[in-house]
């Protein structure tokens, strides 16, 4: 079947990357990415964003990115390359960004729990 090779070889060696939240650091992104942004640890290439969006009920921009597994853990910070040449600080984070167990009240997303 399609993918059994695949499937075999990270049954024998493991996964190597995953992909995890980040939050951006900074201003209110407004536009959509056209193209992938580069991620970046101590001026190495790591991984890549997927996708960043400011997130109005969290008051921040949120986004996905691929990294290696020993960066997966909220918490990692990452300097990430918008397709303008830009960089922007992310800190990996937990996914959902949201409360998935709906343990906090609707309205307290913005607020400290």
């Amino acid at each position: 079947y399609v993918g059994k090779d695949a499937l075999e070889r990270i049954r024998r060696e493991g996964v190597d990357r995953k992909l995890v939240g980040i939050e951006l650091l900074g201003s209110e992104l407004r536009a959509e990415m056209s193209e992938y942004w580069n991620a970046y640890e101590d001026g190495h290439k790591i991984g890549y964003l997927t996708d960043a969006v400011w997130s109005p009920g969290l008051a921040k921009n949120i986004g996905y990115v691929w990294v290696p597994i020993r960066l997966a853990e909220p918490g990692n910070r990452l300097d990430i390359e918008t397709e303008d040449g830009d960089h922007l600080e992310g800190i990996t984070a937990a996914i959902p960004f949201v409360d998935p167990r709906k343990e906090r009240p609707a309205g307290s997303l913005t607020s400290s729990a």
